[in-house]
């Protein structure tokens, strides 16, 4: 990964993939305003995860995280809208006891410093103030 002099904090740098650059999120420094692992002269740790997705519109973006936790594949049914002062997130999902956040790609790489401005997440059964 080469870094991008300039660029905010948050992208950890550009990659290539498949031979084409994407450019790469700190998803945790986007999310926290701390990188949830230690980035050493530009390298991430062997823990670190590469995401590459694929927009809507056509572009690719990599996110950058600590881990993956699994893979799902969720129904638009049971996508429910999240909290207005949300604006990084393009939905909610109840699984059980728990919510699972659905981020918006292009929000979050449009404006990642903003990210850290989003409401909790209260647990399900617990009303968000």
């Amino acid at each position: 990964m080469a870094p991008l002099p300039g660029a905010p904090p948050e992208y950890a740098g550009v990659t290539l993939v498949r031979g084409e650059p994407v450019g790469v999120l700190d998803v945790g420094l986007a999310l926290t305003g701390r990188s949830s692992f230690a980035l050493e002269a530009g390298t991430p740790s062997r823990s670190s995860v590469l995401i590459v997705l694929d927009s809507k519109g056509g572009l690719r973006y990599a996110l950058l995280a600590e881990r993956v936790d699994g893979v799902e594949v969720i129904e638009d049914a049971a996508i429910e809208a999240p909290p207005q002062d949300s604006p990084r997130l393009s939905g909610l999902v109840a699984e059980g006891s728990r919510f699972l956040a659905l981020l918006s790609i292009e929000r979050l790489v449009a404006n990642p410093a903003s990210s850290r401005d989003t409401a909790r997440i209260p647990p399900a059964g617990e009303s968000n103030p």
